[in-house]
């Protein structure tokens, strides 16, 4: 693996080759070490009331997800000879996003 992971060398793929035609390869039918990282996604959210007059009161509610905006990268190219074996091409998650919500109820 690489010392240096990034996108665009999720696994060192000099360490893959083709094998010679008509015979196994050496390598495992699955590699748990070149998929996507676990995901990891902090939600948060503010609540609060107030009572305005005796039959009426305001809510008020802030919600963020993905708070952190940390991103989820997706699974890279796993099929060999392309141009994007070991390449991640995709987020999975989507960025921060926040919401402002007022109620009045009465």
């Amino acid at each position: 693996m690489l010392a240096d992971k990034n996108i665009d060398h999720w696994f060192d793929i000099t360490q893959f080759r083709q094998p010679a035609p008509f015979t196994y390869g050496s390598l495992a039918r699955t590699m748990t070490a070149v998929r996507q990282d676990g995901a990891t996604q902090l939600d948060f959210s503010v609540f609060k009331s107030f009572s305005v007059v005796e039959r009426m009161r305001v809510e008020f509610r802030a919600e963020a997800f993905n708070f952190t905006n940390t991103p989820l990268f997706g699974s890279p190219g796993t099929t060999f000879g392309t141009p994007t074996f070991g390449v991640v091409t995709g987020q999975e998650n989507t960025p921060r996003q926040v919401q402002l919500v007022l109620k009045v109820l009465f």
